[in-house]
């Protein structure tokens, strides 16, 4: 039993370490607590949606913030949700467990901390991962950065500007491929 566990162990480690784009000697992420940080400011949303308050320091609403493609950040903070978000003009901030989310329109950075995330995103200038355990599924997408990120997956179409994004970072056992458009639409169906 102990023999087969860890050759069981071994050919997953193997497998992993020839991996695209992660280096194996990074330190493994800090645990997450699952609540997000406000800023002074802020207001948190029935959904667990974290954006400018409303009147704060004139600071616009989430509403006219996003029409006006205002550079204000949204912070989901909760843990086993599922919800759509449009990030349009936003960076947005991941943090919780088990979250499904998908952000539609043009993120800024995108940062998905936390663990056991499913995020898909329709465009986004740059997908930063501090977390663990996630998984990312993108349209298209500037830069990719896997900051500390362990066992993650990122799957991504079309890179900005017709050319492949950057991938940098010392992420361990992750994987970042490049997949169809077809693919991508059966990802966000399921």
């Amino acid at each position: 039993m102990r023999k087969t566990t860890l050759l069981s162990s071994t050919l997953i480690a193997l497998a992993l370490s020839t991996t695209v784009g992660c280096a194996d000697n990074a330190p493994a992420p800090a645990p997450s607590t699952g609540a997000a940080m406000r800023s002074p400011g802020t207001a948190r949303g029935d959904a667990g949606i974290t954006s400018p308050a409303a009147g704060s320091k004139g600071t616009p609403d989430t509403t006219a913030a996003a029409e006006a493609g205002s550079d204000t950040s949204l912070t989901i903070g909760s843990s086993y949700s599922t919800r759509a978000t449009d990030c349009t003009g936003h960076d947005v901030v991941i943090e919780g467990q088990a979250n499904t989310i998908g952000l539609t329109g043009r993120c800024g950075t995108v940062t998905i901390g936390g663990r056991f995330n499913t995020v898909t995103v329709e465009t986004a200038d740059t997908i930063r991962i501090t977390g663990n355990s996630s998984a990312v599924i993108a349209e298209t997408v500037g830069a990719i950065r896997l900051d500390g990120a362990t066992f993650v997956t990122v799957r991504w179409v079309n890179g900005t500007g017709g050319k492949e994004p950057t991938v940098s970072g010392s992420g361990r056992a992750c994987t970042v491929d490049k997949i169809s458009g077809q693919e991508y639409e059966n990802g966000i169906r399921r």
